[in-house]
């Protein structure tokens, strides 16, 4: 009858055990369930919080802040930026006085001037002091003065340039403007820049200074150091994709062109919220003629670009 009884407990323990384990292996299951359905709920989620903020909506601001009959802004005028200068000899970021004369030449007027500091505090032009220009003794640990910078030729043969010599360029070239591409504190470069217009007697050619920056912020601060004419908000920095939001921005703030990299036109980002309402899209960079006629398609103007130049715009159908 103990046997029995012993029986009778190995059994039910081994039944009890066979339910917890089934038991068990349902709870793993439920969860495994229960975690694909939560992440599915969170993307489903995450995809109607961006439709929400990006659904088609009345913008809030200010009426005809942008002029669609200023037929003469440099926007309306001009298709290229000649970026860091314009391309020379197949050599890129140069920002040397041939690579400006040589876009010159080849008929753009409209320049993209990187804006950076010597370690003496000089404006110069310069795109990445880590860049390689084959410039001796000059790198991101080891930025010089003024005079070495000056003194050091870029790839042993084209013409370093300062702000004084972009705005001595832009004096002797009246149709011509730099669009300024700050790459440190946005208030000290554009101070630094206006000073150096009113000591060389050329205020006026702060007339033709694009200044082209990267946040809302920049804006704020860069608007209290002078009355500046033209302005270019470069999308890179703000909230991916939320063209409304750019949009909203640039109707209040009166800026008439938003720069925007052709990653983003590649991936099919819908912009005519910003064109539909007088903003004029450039794309950043474009240096091929059949890449910039899809762009063209999209509804983008015009381009940042090292080798397109003005005249090949009549070959875009």
């Amino acid at each position: 009858m103990t046997d029995r009884k012993q029986y009778n407990r190995r059994k039910f323990v081994i039944k009890l055990m066979i339910i917890l384990l089934g038991m068990g292996i349902a709870f793993h299951k439920m969860d495994g369930i229960y975690r694909v359905m939560s992440s599915a709920k969170s993307q489903i989620k995450g995809r109607m919080e961006y439709t929400i903020r990006n659904k088609k909506r009345d913008l809030d601001f200010e009426k005809g802040r942008i002029s669609e009959n200023d037929s003469h802004a440099w926007y309306k005028e001009y298709h290229v930026v000649s970026h860091s200068g314009g391309g020379i000899d197949g050599k890129r970021y140069t920002n040397s006085l041939e690579a400006w004369e040589n876009a010159y030449e080849c008929g753009n007027r409209v320049f993209d001037a990187d804006l950076s500091f010597t370690s003496d505090d000089i404006l110069v032009l310069r795109h990445e002091w880590f860049d390689n220009l084959e410039q001796e003794n000059i790198s991101e640990n080891d930025i010089p003065a003024f005079k070495e910078f000056m003194s050091t030729p870029v790839y042993h043969k084209y013409t370093p340039m300062s702000c004084y010599d972009m705005i001595r360029f832009l004096a002797e070239h009246e149709e011509c403007y730099a669009a300024c591409d700050f790459k440190g504190d946005g208030t000290k470069t554009f101070s630094f820049l206006v000073q150096a217009a009113k000591d060389m007697d050329c205020e006026k050619v702060l007339d033709r200074i694009i200044v082209s920056f990267y946040s809302y912020k920049d804006y704020e601060e860069i608007s209290q150091v002078y009355a500046f004419h033209n302005w270019a908000i470069r999308q890179y920095q703000n909230e991916p994709h939320n063209y409304y939001e750019l949009a909203e921005f640039c109707l209040n703030h009166n800026i008439p062109v938003c720069m925007i990299q052709t990653d983003y036109l590649d991936a099919g980002d819908d912009i005519s919220v910003l064109t539909d309402n007088g903003i004029t899209i450039f794309a950043a960079v474009v240096n091929e003629l059949s890449d910039m006629e899809q762009y063209l398609h999209q509804g983008v103007s015009g381009c940042v670009s090292d080798y397109l130049y003005e005249a090949d715009f009549q070959y875009i159908e």
